[in-house]
């Protein structure tokens, strides 16, 4: 089944995770090309290498309504079921959250955003994914983030990930299968707005920030 998610073009349910259910963040930068993440021992954000490979966690992607804002917790409301939900406010867009691991992004991560390149990207990817007969046989694809593809946009030039299978692997322990969406109040963990605010790209940034382009904002 292909993911609730837009492709690019020229919720009354909320799902929930419990706080101990915290993953550090994978982080994309559109305006810049960049790859960051937690660095739990500097406890700051650390650019990762370009080209890194990682296990994806395909098989439990997430998608919902998601809704960042400087200065407030970002709301995330996921989808149930496979059903898409109400678009809580017009301030939410569609996004989605999966897990990675590699040495070469510091372990376990999380890549959650709405921000349209990345969303494209996921869902390309996705689509290699689910037609793949290396699916059916229960293996995780091994990525490599390739040259990012500059595009144009009413605010400037941004680059768009890309995300190409280099290998099929069983899942790894380091890997470990998400709790399922739950119905409630999202309550995931997140590192204080105070630390990340200016680290992370996209985090706590309304549409309209230069941070991330509302041109490209996802519908």
């Amino acid at each position: 089944m292909p993911l609730n998610l837009p492709r690019r073009s020229s919720s009354s349910s909320r799902g929930s995770s419990s706080a101990n259910d915290f993953i550090p963040p994978l982080r994309y930068s559109a305006t810049t090309g960049l790859w960051t993440t937690w660095d739990e021992v500097a406890r700051e954000m650390v650019e990762v290498a370009a080209g890194f490979t990682a296990i994806i966690d395909l098989e439990h992607v997430k998608t919902g309504w998601l809704r960042f804002a400087r200065g407030e917790k970002p709301d995330l409301v996921w989808d149930l079921g496979g059903n898409i939900g109400q678009r809580p406010s017009k301030d939410h867009r569609r996004g989605f959250a999966v897990n990675l691991f590699s040495p070469e992004i510091y372990g376990l991560r999380e890549l959650c955003s709405n921000t349209t390149g990345l969303v494209a990207a996921l869902v390309a990817l996705y689509d290699q994914y689910e037609a793949a007969p290396e699916r059916q046989r229960g293996l995780l694809p091994l990525i490599q983030c390739g040259e990012p593809t500059p595009v144009e946009t009413s605010n400037g030039q941004v680059w768009d990930p890309v995300f190409v299978i280099v290998d099929w692997i069983p899942r790894p322990a380091e890997l470990p299968v998400p709790p399922p969406v739950t119905v409630g109040p999202h309550t995931t963990a997140l590192i204080v707005d105070q630390e990340l605010d200016d680290e992370i790209p996209d985090f706590g940034h309304p549409a309209g920030h230069p941070g991330k382009p509302s041109a490209r904002g996802m519908r």
